[in-house]
């Protein structure tokens, strides 16, 4: 059974525990080895606390962080022109606010262009053909939000056909 002492010293407030021996005060030395020793062990307590709150709140912020990121995402169309005709120079997407476009798209070529729909209206394709003629297509209406796909198709003959699938989660 451990007995406790007291420093006969400065650090006389101090509470010790040595092993048994007779009852007689502690050395100088002693007395601050073991106060330093006790020190120590409350530093080493108080860290690893302060090491598991630091995980804890390391644990919590990923879990909120990717909480927020799955319920943000960006509203995006994904829009591919395929090109079965003659070749587009000069070819040009609009849409609402903003437009896209290439210097050339070959026959059997594709196009792919993701964007964001800022505002409401048409969409619309123009390009040249190898005459210089230019070919205007209109596509569908789109409203601020819409994300999907949509699908452009150019067949042998320049006709456009516009394939849709868009929705609008408000």
């Amino acid at each position: 059974m451990a007995r406790i002492g007291r420093c006969s010293s400065k650090l006389s407030s101090h509470r010790l525990t040595r092993k048994p021996r007779k009852s007689q005060p502690l050395s100088e030395v002693e007395c601050v080895s073991a106060v330093l020793s006790n020190a120590r062990q409350q530093f080493m307590v108080e860290m690893g606390k302060a090491r598991l709150r630091i995980q804890f709140l390391l644990k919590v912020s990923v879990l909120l962080l990717s909480l927020v990121c799955v319920g943000c995402r960006s509203r995006l169309v994904e829009v591919t022109i395929v090109n079965q005709g003659p070749t587009m120079r000069v070819m040009e997407f609009d849409y609402p606010s903003a437009s896209f476009g290439a210097n050339l798209l070959a026959t059997g070529a594709k196009f792919n262009y993701r964007f964001k729909i800022q505002g409401s209206g048409p969409l619309s394709l123009q390009w040249e053909d190898g005459s210089g003629h230019t070919h205007t297509a209109e596509g569908p209406k789109v409203k601020q939000g819409d994300q999907g796909s949509l699908l452009v198709n150019i067949d042998a003959r320049g006709s456009v056909t516009w394939t849709p699938v868009l929705t609008n989660p408000k």
